[in-house]
């Protein structure tokens, strides 16, 4: 199980949004965050947790909105 630090989602223009965790507190096997709507483009998704031992983990998941 991980708890999730941060979320932020980016466009293609570079603009920047954080994620609100506040219901994301508690370690869990699966987050599901919800997010206003998202035009068509690019995005990336970058996160960050702790995994069960406590180290930090990270990682980016890029997609397209069409």
């Amino acid at each position: 199980m991980t708890k999730l630090v941060k979320i932020t989602v980016e466009t293609e223009a570079g603009e920047k949004t954080d994620l609100d965790l506040s219901n994301h507190r508690a370690p869990q096997l699966e987050h599901i965050i919800k997010s206003e709507p998202l035009s068509a483009g690019h995005y990336v998704v970058y996160w960050r947790a702790l995994s069960d031992d406590g180290h930090p983990i990270k990682g980016s998941i890029p997609f397209k909105v069409r």
